[in-house]
């Protein structure tokens, strides 16, 4: 006879094929030591309290619900489900607690350890990745925000400054260290628009200034933690995109794990979201790439090849990512040699644009306008069929114009196109 074991907060249990109890053994009350030992009976390995169960049974055969060392296993068998739905009737009739509200006590604190163990044990580098690139976004931001009121505050007083230094990095630093007007790139201090200001009034804005370049380099600061944070959690793919746009990536898939698992179609075009789901709809065209846009891979490649490009490159990621996460060996160099070849063969296949087609070949029209023009007269008998690029006097005939061309009077009585919709939906309406 076949019996089935299976195990849930309360305990592991035994039973037979039509879901009856064959046996039952309890796990501790307390909530740490239960939690401890659901953990080991989720292990290959037989635990304590199933290895106790074992040897109650008579049977040799014996099913476990989850994958054990010389056992067979079946999920969802008789016993898991027998349990999972009978579980307050087994806990009353094992009478292991003494109301139904302790109960549930006893399981909601079992199911708070179990996660407390889980969140201890995942790894969270690649969470700190995430973190940190995310707040590089925000210091950028931010940054931005600040050195466009910082600007305007200033141009109060040297307007012509903002307009010569574009670089808000530059800009603040020009503010913290000179302050006063000086010439900056052609810019004049005796021909400014500026109003003059107060001692008082110029040290604040140096103060606000030099707020900005601490941000500044905080910014800077956090990129290179960023840059040896994806060294050491992502080599591979850190070899092939560098720190940052590893980064991205990890951001937008939220975990290596779940990029990793990715299949390299989503890595394409992970990021671009929004033009997939209208594409979807109808209302867009498929993107070709999303994040990885940005790499200097697609940036280089010629235009109709870029398709192309992203392919390979979202391919080999995908190869890079599933060897950081699963632990295989150091490959990020050939990878990215073989990205880089296959844009050099991308850039070699391009063939040269065709003179004359799709731009404006002077040499073939020098050629046509030397061609001598037949001059056309009213009494030539081929006035009627007029060919454009060829002399013509104008006649006094009623349906020409001025310049001598034929003039083509508008159809009458025709029904308008109805506007937006084209010509069949015209030919139906009038069906």
């Amino acid at each position: 006879m076949v019996v089935y074991v299976s195990f849930s907060p309360i305990g592991v249990f035994a039973s037979d094929e039509n879901g009856r109890e064959r046996a039952f053994v309890s796990f501790p009350k307390e909530p740490e030591l239960a939690a401890r030992a659901m953990q080991d009976g989720m292990k290959t390995k037989l635990s304590r309290e199933e290895n106790e169960i074992v040897s109650k049974l008579k049977e040799k055969d014996v099913i476990f619900e989850i994958k054990k060392e010389d056992y067979k296993h079946e999920f969802p068998n008789p016993a898991g489900e027998a349990l999972r739905k009978n579980m307050i009737l087994i806990v009353e009739k094992q009478r292991l607690f003494k109301n139904r509200t302790e109960f549930h006590a006893f399981i909601h604190a079992v199911n708070f350890e179990l996660s407390k163990g889980s969140m201890q044990k995942e790894p969270v580098n690649d969470k700190l990745i995430v973190h940190a690139i995310n707040a590089l976004d925000e210091i950028e931001r931010t940054t931005n925000t600040l050195a466009m009121r910082l600007r305007e505050w200033y141009g109060q007083y040297f307007p012509e400054a903002g307009y010569k230094l574009s670089d808000n990095k530059a800009f603040s630093e020009y503010i913290s260290t000179t302050l006063y007007r000086s010439e900056v790139r052609g810019a004049e201090p005796h021909d400014s628009l500026g109003s003059d200001m107060s001692k008082e009034d110029l040290e604040e804005i140096r103060v606000f200034a030099k707020k900005i370049l601490e941000d500044f380099k905080a910014r800077e600061a956090l990129e290179k933690y960023i840059e040896l944070k994806a060294k050491k959690v992502c080599p591979n793919t850190h070899a092939i995109l560098g720190g940052m746009m590893a980064a991205r990536l990890l951001a937008h898939a939220g975990s290596l794990e779940r990029l990793a698992k990715f299949p390299a179609s989503t890595i394409q075009i992970l990021g671009a979201e929004r033009a997939f789901f209208r594409f979807k709809h109808g209302t867009g065209s498929s993107p070709k790439h999303g994040v990885i846009f940005n790499t200097r891979y697609l940036q280089s490649a010629p235009r109709d090849k870029k398709g192309k490009v992203a392919r390979v490159l979202a391919g080999k990621l995908s190869i890079a990512l599933k060897l950081d996460f699963y632990g295989g060996e150091f490959r990020g160099d050939a990878l990215r040699k073989s990205v880089d070849s296959a844009l050099l063969n991308q850039k070699s296949s391009m063939r040269p644009r065709p003179q004359g087609q799709g731009s404006f070949n002077s040499a073939s029209h020098s050629h046509r306008s030397s061609r001598p023009q037949k001059l056309q007269t009213s009494e030539d008998p081929k006035n009627s069929g007029f060919r454009s690029g060829t002399a013509r006097r104008p006649t006094n005939n009623a349906n020409t114009r001025d310049n001598g061309s034929t003039f083509v009077k508008p159809k009458e009585n025709v029904r308008p196109h109805a506007k937006g919709r084209g010509r069949s939906a015209c030919k139906k309406r009038r069906k």
